[in-house]
């Protein structure tokens, strides 16, 4: 297993293969993995202005992901995990203060637009993962996928139970709001969708009908 990072004018790459064999996956958690780049980022004067939060292996979501690991044995846990948001009481959402950014799956739009966080990442604004895709060895031997549209909610994100995310909620004063007039073409409904099975013959359907 190879795996790649890249900045402008700079690529490094590398053998992860012993890291996979140890742990069984390699998460990614928008953070830089290789040291160089991590230096040439300008990652290490972050982290030394909000500490842990900006270093890969120590942040909320890589302790959360190490931690729902050992419980991924099959389709459904892999998709219970990519999903997963308990930041209302999840332990490991509280670093440096608790925030819906602090999950696998953020829900920053769910923050508390009157709170004071230590850098604007963790606060109110309209961000978060927006879809989720997986796949398996099973799977790809058909062409075969399964996704997710919209940000996690409801069982999808554990116990907390998040509210799907609806346009026709944004008013003023939602961190979303600049964007409400953006998104021409998307539904003026909650966005309460379950898991779609995507193949080949699908993909080959969805062109004939461009």
């Amino acid at each position: 297993m190879w795996m790649t990072e890249q900045l402008p004018g700079y690529i490094k790459h590398g053998d992860i293969t012993d890291l996979i064999n140890r742990d069984g996956y390699f998460g990614s958690f928008n953070l830089w993995y290789w040291p160089e780049t991590v230096k040439k980022s300008g990652l290490p004067a972050l982290v030394k202005e909000h500490g842990s939060w900006f270093v890969y292996d120590k942040c909320p979501r890589y302790n959360i992901f190490k931690r729902g690991m050992a419980a991924v044995l099959d389709e459904h846990s892999a998709k219970q995990i990519i999903r997963f948001n308990e930041f209302k009481t999840d332990p490991l959402s509280v670093d440096p203060v608790r925030s819906a950014e602090n999950a696998i799956a953020a829900r920053s739009d769910l923050n508390p637009a009157n709170k004071h966080y230590p850098f604007a990442a963790l606060g109110s604004r309209c961000h978060g993962a927006i879809d989720a895709k997986l796949t398996s060895m099973k799977l790809q031997a058909s062409k075969t996928f399964t996704a997710v549209a919209g940000p996690t909610w409801g069982a999808q994100s554990g116990s907390d139970n998040l509210p799907p995310f609806a346009w026709d909620q944004v008013t003023n004063g939602h961190p979303c709001y600049p964007y409400a007039t953006k998104h021409v073409g998307q539904l003026n409904k909650p966005y309460a969708f379950d898991w779609m099975l995507f193949s080949q013959r699908s993909e080959e359907h969805t062109s004939e009908l461009q």
